[in-house]
């Protein structure tokens, strides 16, 4: 089974806007796949992210990439919305 292709700086600035380039910088190291990243921007988006418990459950580079994506300054729940939108995302509720 072939492993699936990572996200690029363009799937990154789609989804968290001009954020810092540290930010960028970081998601991109973690060599995430596009279906872990649209997990995280999920996990974001719904409603099971208050929960501690749906957040250790995440695999640990998806709970990396939650991490980051919250911790970028131009992100906010509305822009996570329209990215969860366009990389045709459903909320993990």
């Amino acid at each position: 089974m072939g492993s699936m292709p990572g996200i690029s700086e363009s799937d990154v600035i789609t989804a968290v806007g001009p954020a810092s380039q540290l930010i960028i910088r970081e998601i991109l190291r973690t060599k995430a796949s596009l279906r872990e990243f649209r997990h995280a921007l999920a996990f974001i988006a719904g409603s099971s992210n208050a929960e501690a418990s749906a957040y250790g459950a995440l695999s640990d580079r998806v709970q990396r990439l939650v991490d980051l994506l919250e911790a970028a300054p131009a992100v906010s729940a509305v822009s996570l919305a329209a990215a969860a939108r366009h990389f045709a995302v459903r909320p993990h509720v």
